[in-house]
């Protein structure tokens, strides 16, 4: 019997060991790939439980000062977090500081171990992929496979596939942006504009470019569609990297050509034709251009074909959190953005949906939620501009993070070599160096 007894209090030590002396589930069922995500049939929504328990801490970067603003989202999420658990311990800091040194001192504070449970990484200053591969991010596949309330058909999974890393769901992008721009049919026609040679990245920036350039109009730089020569010229788990596409250069020699005038174009330039083209990445800038004459939508497509996303607005949980079951309900809120949900009267409280006028920047992967606003926002443009804009976003066949490493330096080189003398060759050959110290760091 003694033995018994001897044999029973070690299984206990060693299941208190296991789960960090913490009410944490430790998963049987959880998914080796992000394709082993099972549905049978559930469907996503946020449900009430006051028996949940914990404690979340969470700093933000926000322009309210605190949770009674009407129109910040993440004041809207903490206050609805309130009502579904009641009985976690929820502690909200809305930083006002600069937004550089804030989202450096959150990445540092994250890597020495500490920070916020739940990170949103849109004014994060480190780099989220090399963060996730470190394990300072947790991986939650296990919370969202176990959740009965949740659906991964229910969500751009070409998008949500980016944040698997290093054997997890370490990263949740809540929307995503696209490489596009907004024309008027006038604006063609005095620009000589010939969308029939926009077949790929390229062409298309090619035209836009010349376009602009030989009528002395203001346009904006091709930063943003580096994204469109795709992602293969690197690789984290490898920790390789290799810029000898000779696509590559074609796309540096392209953005020396036209290093553009501006950062971007406006809606009102575009109006009195200062500017022919405004870029377009999202939701936000795509309802700036709803009053404009005759507007015409032009994609860029990737120069393999297809749609690169970008990640954008990714939230992760610190692997040092203590109640990851509560910060995954938290980050389910941002993913689903209720306040902006067209049956949000259900909610039970107006108080949960922020002013009309705040839109999201890019276009939620929650898909249901996606097909809504895109039928919104589209409704005042012609029907061939819908129709172009929803053929953009059905071919989203890969993405990208924003916040990472390589990224950034490519963006600096290309500044480098569209506004200096540098030589092509030189400057890739420092790239590389560059992009190789910073995935090794």
């Amino acid at each position: 019997m003694k033995k018994i007894i001897s044999v029973l209090v070690t299984a206990c030590i060693v299941l208190l060991t296991v789960s960090g002396c913490s009410n944490e589930p430790v998963f049987e069922n959880k998914p080796t790939s992000f394709e082993g995500y099972t549905t049978d049939g559930k469907v996503t929504k946020m449900v009430a439980d006051e028996n949940l328990t914990g404690e979340l801490n969470i700093s933000i970067w926000a322009y309210a000062l605190d949770e009674s603003s009407s129109n910040n989202p993440y004041a809207v999420a903490a206050r609805r977090f309130r009502e579904l658990y009641p009985n976690v311990k929820l502690t909200m800091e809305f930083s006002q500081e600069d937004v550089t040194a804030y989202g450096e001192k959150q990445a540092a504070e994250i890597m020495s171990g500490g920070g916020s449970d739940l990170i949103i990484t849109t004014y994060w200053k480190g780099d989220e992929y090399k963060t996730a591969m470190s394990g300072k991010f947790a991986d939650m596949s296990g919370y969202m496979e176990n959740d009965p309330n949740f659906n991964i058909d229910d969500f751009n999974k070409t998008v949500l596939k980016e944040g698997w890393i290093n054997g997890g769901q370490r990263l949740l992008p809540t929307c995503y942006l696209t490489s596009a721009y907004v024309t008027t049919k006038s604006c063609i026609e005095e620009s000589g504009f010939d969308k029939t040679k926009c077949t790929d990245t390229m062409s298309t920036l090619q035209e836009i470019g010349r376009a602009s350039a030989e009528n002395n109009r203001e346009y904006g730089t091709f930063l943003m569609d580096l994204y469109g020569i795709g992602s293969d010229w690197f690789n984290y788990e490898n920790k390789t990297v290799d810029l000898s596409d000779p696509r590559m250069k074609s796309f540096f020699d392209l953005a020396k050509q036209y290093p553009g005038t501006k950062q971007t174009v406006t809606s009102d330039e575009l109006q009195t034709k200062e500017g022919y083209f405004m870029g377009v990445s999202g939701l936000y800038s795509l309802q700036q251009c709803q009053y404009l004459t005759d507007p015409v939508f032009i994609s860029v497509p990737k120069v393999d074909g297809g749609v690169e996303a970008q990640a954008y607005s990714t939230v992760a949980v610190n692997d040092n959190c203590s109640s990851k079951q509560a910060a995954w309900y938290f980050a389910k809120i941002l993913l689903l953005q209720e306040w902006y949900d067209p049956d949000r009267e259900s909610l039970g409280s107006n108080a949960f949906s922020p002013s009309p006028e705040i839109w999201p920047v890019g276009y939620p992967v929650y898909t249901k939620l996606c097909n809504w606003w895109i039928e919104t926002v589209l409704t005042s443009f012609p029907e061939e501009f819908q129709t172009e804009v929803k053929e953009m976003l059905a071919s989203v066949d890969s993405a990208v993070n924003l916040t990472c490493d390589p990224y950034k330096i490519m963006e600096e080189s290309l500044n480098t070599y569209a506004n200096g003398s540098v030589s092509y060759e030189s400057l890739i050959a420092e790239t590389e160096n560059k992009i190789e110290l910073a995935m090794n760091e």
